[in-house]
């Protein structure tokens, strides 16, 4: 466990990351996803949960939208997130997510 919790930290610490994305996860027994949104969010990274894959970031991304906490994860507003929790459609929303991040970085 501590291994990987160093390896989490060292990517977001000491690569160009400049965003995290989350895909399944288990759901029972402290998901590896829930781990990682918590170091992005420490390092103040916005995380993307792609809902739609099922796993953890299904029940994480229902609770988000159940209670409008997007802001929890990053700061891209509803449509944007909305689209990762249900849309199939991977290569639209990775393509709504990367315009998200150039305008980010564009500031």
């Amino acid at each position: 466990e501590s291994s990987l919790r160093a390896m989490r930290n060292e990517m977001m610490e000491e690569h160009n990351v400049v965003a995290v994305i989350g895909l399944g996860g288990k759901i029972k027994g402290g998901a590896g996803v829930e781990k990682e949104i918590k170091i992005a969010r420490k390092h103040k990274l916005p995380v993307f949960l792609v809902g739609s894959v099922g796993g953890y970031t299904e029940k994480e991304t229902t609770k988000l939208h159940e209670n409008n906490e997007w802001n929890k994860i990053n700061d891209a507003g509803s449509e944007l997130n909305e689209m990762f929790r249900s849309n199939l459609n991977y290569r639209k929303i990775f393509a709504q997510m990367d315009q998200y991040i150039k305008r980010k970085e564009d500031k």
